[in-house]
């Protein structure tokens, strides 16, 4: 089902998939093989589409985790091995399931409408020691928004949005924000939920922290997205950039 969805590709007319033909799909006590043709050259004809089309089998098998176990994901071509393919990409026979860290949810803007997208930072560059504490590993997380520049992406926190301190409750990560936070994208519902939903997916990516919870001057996050309760503890939502959503043109 999950390549099927891949090869539908997305609604919006300007997007569209990376995934073509795919021989078949099995599922065996968590591995999972995809064999693909040789006869469908866009997978191993240029770098950039078959990174592309890499990624996308992997980050959407990977996700299914959260439904069955996933313990390695393998390709064949013509239902033969292969240790090299997707223009270049070696050791795709047999890809360990490995959870990235530290990755921070951006957005990107087609037709109207942000879409999250995951970026895995540099570590080193963003000060980030594995001996710091939770707190101060997602201080530094956040301050990584504003640091990261990359040429097609988006930073969904607005540069007024001020962190005021960062506490851990068992796996909850609690942050509190100044009143900064409730001037973000008034009268926006949807890009404050992008918001929300990126803290969401960034927070958890740091080790030791299964969810989030949002206060403004200590006091919890009320009536900030309409229909929406964000007073208690948070998880990242199961599917990422959902396609029946409500557009905005700013």
């Amino acid at each position: 089902m999950a390549i099927e969805q891949l090869q539908n590709g997305p609604e919006s007319g300007s997007l569209r998939t990376v995934i073509g033909d795919v021989t078949n799909t099995t599922y065996n006590n968590g591995n999972v093989v995809i064999d693909i043709p040789s006869s469908y050259e866009s997978y191993n004809n240029g770098s950039t589409g078959g990174l592309l089309s890499y990624e996308a089998f992997k980050k959407t098998i990977f996700s299914v985790k959260r439904y069955w176990p996933i313990y390695s994901l393998s390709f064949t071509v013509d239902r033969k091995s292969v240790d090299s393919y997707f223009h270049g990409i070696d050791n795709v026979s047999s890809l360990p399931y490995a959870k990235d860290n530290y990755v921070l949810y951006m957005s990107y803007k087609v037709d109207g409408r942000y879409y999250l997208f995951d970026y895995k930072i540099d570590t080193q560059q963003a000060g980030i020691s594995e001996t710091d504490a939770p707190e101060l590993k997602a201080q530094k997380m956040f301050d990584a928004y504003k640091d990261t520049d990359i040429p097609y992406g988006i930073n969904p926190i607005p540069e007024s949005v001020i962190l005021k301190s960062a506490a851990m409750q068992g796996t909850t990560l609690v942050l509190d924000f100044t009143d900064s936070l409730m001037n973000a994208y008034n009268g926006k519902n949807d890009l404050r939920q992008m918001m929300i939903d990126s803290f969401s997916y960034t927070f958890t990516t740091i080790p030791g922290i299964s969810s989030i919870r949002i206060t403004v001057e200590g006091e919890a996050l009320k009536n900030y997205v309409e229909g929406i309760d964000l007073t208690g503890i948070l998880y990242a939502p199961e599917f990422i950039n959902p396609e029946n959503t409500t557009q905005t043109n700013n």
